[in-house]
């Protein structure tokens, strides 16, 4: 969602660079998109608590140095910024008055234009008079100034600084309610505007490239399908929103970053009465949002209550051709023993689809995951089917062709029994040097697949620990739920994706940022609907504003390296 957002934003600008200048309209600025700090104090705490957690002293100093380096400039001090006001909000927006479409920033002074423009003359260079307006004439923010009210407001043309907004309607209550903020108003955006933007976002979306060389047909028609999925949940998102809010906070205090974003529906469309359908729900698998604090769980996770009915089609379209991929990779897989097994293994993922389609048409989801670390990795996925019996025929089906083929170093059906359900496992054979034995890696050496089927209900697990996981979780548990909500320790999440990424420089990098998160890696996400909109917060501890400004600390040392590399090597 957020990159959307940012994508609608940047291209919005980018219409206004092509807007014709007119005469202001007297109709008020509405906002279209707002970028704010609560105040310019606040934002340098909040870098100032960052150092402080990276036990650097010094962290404020790399940032001017990283911003010398991005912006090509030298010695500007974003600390030494006396001439903002400390205490008053800041930022940026795109304005319009129905007609004309502004990108404008607004900073608050505590002393004269002068003062300001003086304390960023690394970064604008030199500042003409030109009337009230004042001209940057070069750099990456070329463009004008007006002062007023206290007020610097930067535009493109002084056309855009004849009718200046006022930042506290802009702004509205986002600094009192975060340290920074996002907010995107699709109703504001004038119709023209909109229906362009759309267009350029669906282009974007659906435009999944050509035909790779090594690309199947149904390959190729998957992705396809994918891109449309996007663009019509995206779509349908800025036809059927009011606005979207997105804010972080830095808690010193609590030593610890919450974030926040609600969508505010409009009134009486189908985003709206689908929202209004989330609430009172449960879901049966609270049991497996329960862990034994002693197998560290790494991750807690549901999503459960109806599907939103103007995207099933979409949906059921993704599940399709997924199907049809599976199929032709069976087709045209050499690993497959005769015509008659290829019969049935497409037999069987053509269930396995079907069974996924009936599900997702039926309307309601209910999907809880588990994943702990101790005695050793393993992860259990518990989720309603629409069809119980298909569902275990499948599973049999899965059992009969496991036996006796070399792909499966052990075959154990019926391994266990929970209350007269049966729990199987089947172990993958790793051949070495295959990906699958990159995949063991996060699974202590292993591949252990474990399933059970009770009455609509499946839980598929991988890991050594998948038929205790299973066992343990298998009684339903009926419990109160949000629509989703998600608890998990990054640290080991961050390692898992380290361990899978090919590159080996990336991999070390992704091991080293991952040693900030340690003691204070714990997360937490929950989405609920209140007053009728989408509200998602999460919560997550001091290790992740470490590892916040440790990837600063690693995008200095990546551009110092790319200038070094960039210098003509002297002969010898």
């Amino acid at each position: 969602m957020k990159r959307s957002i940012l994508g609608i934003a940047i291209g919005i600008a980018l219409l206004a660079t092509r807007a014709p200048a007119q005469d202001p309209q007297p109709a008020a600025l509405k906002p279209m998109v707002v970028l704010v700090a609560s105040s310019y104090q606040g934002l340098i705490a909040d870098l100032q608590f960052i150092g402080k957690s990276l036990n650097d002293d010094y962290y404020i100093d790399r940032l001017n140095a990283l911003v010398d380096k991005v912006f090509q400039t030298k010695g500007l001090k974003i600390n030494n910024l006396g001439a903002i006001h400390a205490e008053k909000p800041l930022g940026f927006a795109i304005v319009t008055d129905g007609t004309n479409v502004i990108p404008i920033s607004m900073i608050p002074l505590s002393g004269d234009a002068q003062q300001l423009f003086a304390a960023l003359a690394p970064l604008l260079g030199p500042v003409q008079a030109e009337g009230e307006i004042f001209a940057v004439k070069q750099g990456p923010f070329a463009g004008h100034v007006k002062v007023q009210d206290g007020w610097a407001y930067f535009a493109q043309s002084p056309e855009h600084l004849a009718a200046l907004p006022d930042p506290a309607i802009v702004f509205g209550t986002l600094p009192q309610s975060y340290d920074m903020a996002m907010q995107f108003n699709a109703q504001n955006i004038p119709e023209v505007f909109r229906d362009l933007a759309i267009d350029q976002l669906r282009v974007s979306l659906e435009n999944v490239g050509a035909k790779g060389p090594d690309e199947s047909d149904a390959q190729y028609a998957f992705r396809q399908q994918l891109g449309l999925l996007r663009s019509q949940l995206v779509k349908r998102g800025l036809g059927e929103s009011e606005s979207t809010t997105i804010g972080l906070t830095i808690d010193a205090d609590q030593k610890n970053l919450r974030g926040e974003m609600i969508v505010r529906p409009l009134a009486e469309s189908p985003l709206a009465a689908h929202l209004a359908e989330l609430h009172d729900l449960k879901t049966r698998f609270g049991n497996v949002l329960v862990a034994d604090e002693k197998s560290i769980p790494s991750l807690l996770m549901n999503m459960t209550g109806p599907l939103d009915k103007g995207s099933i089609d979409e949906y059921v379209g993704q599940v399709k051709a997924y199907g049809d991929l599976v199929a032709a990779i069976l087709d045209k897989s050499t690993e497959v023993k005769s015509d008659e097994e290829r019969a049935i293994l497409k037999e069987l993922a053509a269930s396995m689809v079907e069974v996924a389609r009936g599900t997702v048409e039926s309307g309601n989801l209910d999907v809880a995951v588990q994943m702990v670390e101790k005695p050793q990795r393993s992860l259990v996925v518990a989720a309603r089917a629409a069809d119980g019996s298909k569902l275990q025929t499948i599973v049999d089906k899965i059992g009969e062709l496991a036996k006796g083929d070399p792909g499966f170093a052990s075959v154990k059906w019926n391994e266990a029994d929970a209350g007269g359900v049966a729990i199987h496992s089947l172990k993958l054979t790793i051949e070495p040097k295959s990906q699958l034995e990159e995949l063991a890696k996060l699974f202590d050496g292993e591949i252990k697949l474990s399933v059970a089927v009770k009455d609509d209900n499946l839980w598929f697990a991988v890991g050594k620990q998948g038929v205790d996981l299973i066992r343990r979780t298998l009684q339903l548990s009926e419990v109160d739920t949000p629509p989703m909500q998600a608890k998990m320790k990054l640290a080991p999440i961050m390692r898992m994706g380290g361990q899978l990424n090919e590159e080996p420089q990336l991999r070390s990098a992704i091991a080293l940022l991952t040693t900030q998160l340690r003691g204070a890696d714990h997360a937490q996400m929950t989405a609920t609907v209140e007053d009728g909109s989408l509200v998602v917060r999460g919560e997550a501890g001091q290790g992740v504003v470490k590892l916040m400004g440790a990837v600063t600390q690693f995008a200095g040392l990546i551009l110092d390296m790319q200038k070094t590399n960039s210098k003509p090597q002297k002969a010898k």
